[in-house]
């Protein structure tokens, strides 16, 4: 859940998924990063970094912070 508590990734071994906890909807951007274990918000909630089961971190910035979604 991000540090605000208005939204919350999901995840599978292969894709990350945005929803919007208040509108109750998917965000529809949809991550496809393969072999993923494990992701984390910043403290301020403009970046997540992804783990991926073979040692690599990627830092993405979520779909919600694009103008449409502010």
């Amino acid at each position: 859940i991000s540090p605000d508590g208005r939204y919350l990734i999901t995840m599978t071994d292969r894709e990350m998924r945005a929803w919007d906890l208040i509108e109750q909807l998917p965000i529809g951007n949809i991550w496809n990063v393969e072999r993923l274990c494990g992701m984390v918000y910043s403290p301020n909630g403009d970046t997540v970094a992804v783990a991926q089961t073979d040692g690599v971190v990627r830092i993405l910035r979520p779909p919600y912070l694009s103008a449409q979604h502010h």
